[in-house]
């Protein structure tokens, strides 16, 4: 079974409530990324915050573009991700540029990878945090 199947191949039969929009959960992270857009020569270093398989929460230091895009999303410690994207929702706060994100198009092999990546991070990051115990981490 795939991380893929394991995070999403049973659902529990509670219906979310009315004013959640979303269907999965997303993944509060703090991953520091670049990004690059088809047609662009530069990358853009961002981080990546609420991630899920349908979207994510981008910070970056520049402006993207607005319209429908693919892009290559990088994670500084990880993977590279070929995206097809939309900007839901845009705003600039303290010289940062936030954007809503949801993904158009990604293929099963970069879900899984996603999935990797966070269960890479939460074990790195948060599973582990309050034992006091590294002799017993896992791997």
């Amino acid at each position: 079974m795939g991380l893929f199947d394991f995070f999403f191949g049973k659902k529990d039969n509670i219906d979310p409530a009315p004013s959640d929009k979303r269907d999965i959960p997303r993944w509060e992270v703090s991953l520091p990324a670049k990004i690059k857009f088809e047609g662009f020569e530069d990358e853009i270093e961002c981080e990546v915050r609420d991630l899920n398989l349908k979207g994510f929460y981008l910070v970056a230091g520049k402006q993207i573009p607005k319209e429908q895009a693919v892009a290559w999303l990088r994670f500084n410690q990880g993977p590279s991700f070929k995206i097809e994207m939309l900007i839901l929702w845009e705003k600039e706060a303290d010289g940062k540029y936030l954007y809503g994100v949801k993904f158009t198009k990604l293929s099963g092999p970069d879900r899984e990878n996603i999935c990797q990546v966070m269960k890479d991070y939460f074990s790195a990051n948060i599973w582990w945090k309050d034992s006091g115990d590294i002799d017993n981490k896992r791997s």
